[in-house]
């Protein structure tokens, strides 16, 4: 860290200079995140969150749009690592840990790979990341909607593991755009306005998904509807998108799986999909540009201090 004193334009020069040929550690990590938008943006990698408290289904609903079942769902919160859903010509799962070095691991099937992701990503296998895992990155081949964008599957907040919580908070500098997903069962907490505060300050679009409308009746739907849409219009952020997808994201999973197309219409995500079609990935590069400039803003932001 520099802790000299500046007295003009060139000594300010040369101190960002000595910085970045011999960064601190947390100049480094800084430097590191820098160089990771800088190829994004190059790569055009745009990346969506599915972002939530937890057992709101943001697991079931990734599983949907992949339309196998390759990310672990169940009654108690289970995603402890965030993990990274991409297109690859094979089959794998690479893992990232907190130290740096990676390892890599390819698989024949959907069967292993779904084994071999359970087996890092959730607290019954990694319980309190005890592993020390940073992030897990997935092949998944021949799939139409990772050829365009990396799907984030998150920690839910608001478990009784606190560490859960902290990763969901850790990987929204990753993160584009999100789905923020919710139920009608129970409605939006206050927890969730929150989070959702707090999504809104670094991620650039968040689209709002009300998850197992199946669970209920139609009239119950329609109140669940009315209650979340009378609670965001509170909500003045410009990053939010005011309009809510209904979705039953086990019935859209079954439906896809299956190959019933009216059922998977039914469940709500052909809808889903099709707005973030038209909505994010038709003009990918223009909001992978203003994600990654204002995410280049707050890096700078967390730079300055280190500079004095």
């Amino acid at each position: 860290m520099i802790s000299s004193e500046f007295h003009g334009i060139a000594d300010i020069a040369a101190a960002i200079e000595e910085a970045i040929d011999r960064p601190s550690s947390g100049q480094r990590r800084l430097l590191d995140r820098l160089s990771e938008q800088a190829i994004r943006l190059t790569e055009t990698t745009f990346q969506l969150a599915v972002l939530g408290q937890f057992k709101r289904g943001k697991s079931t609903l990734l599983n949907a749009f992949i339309g196998y079942p390759l990310l672990s769902a169940g009654v108690v919160p289970l995603t402890a690592v965030p993990t990274f859903l991409s297109a690859s010509p094979t089959t794998y799962v690479r893992v990232k840990y907190l130290g740096g070095h990676t390892e890599a691991q390819e698989f024949a099937n959907f069967e292993e790979l779904a084994a071999a992701i359970t087996g890092v990503t959730t607290e019954d296998h990694n319980p309190h990341n005890v592993k020390g895992l940073e992030r897990v990155d997935v092949g998944v081949p021949s799939n139409q909607w990772l050829g365009d964008i990396t799907l984030i599957d998150t920690p839910g907040i608001g478990s009784t593991h606190a560490h859960n919580t902290d990763a969901a908070h850790a990987v929204l500098p990753q993160c584009d755009a999100a789905l923020f997903v919710l139920s009608v069962d129970p409605p939006i907490t206050e927890v969730e306005v929150e989070y959702l505060a707090t999504i809104c300050r670094t991620v650039s679009r968040i689209i709002v998904v009300l998850n197992k409308v199946d669970l209920v009746e139609r009239r119950d739907q329609d109140k669940a509807l009315a209650f979340l849409s009378s609670v965001l219009s509170r909500q003045p952020e410009p990053q939010l998108d005011h309009r809510i997808f209904p979705v039953s994201a086990r019935q859209a999973l079954a439906a896809r799986q299956s190959g019933d197309r009216d059922g998977l219409q039914e469940s709500g995500l052909i809808a889903l999909e099709e707005y973030i079609r038209s909505s994010l990935l038709d003009n990918k590069r223009r909001h992978l540009e203003i994600s990654i400039a204002k995410k280049a803003w707050i890096l700078s932001r967390l730079w300055s201090p280190m500079l004095h």
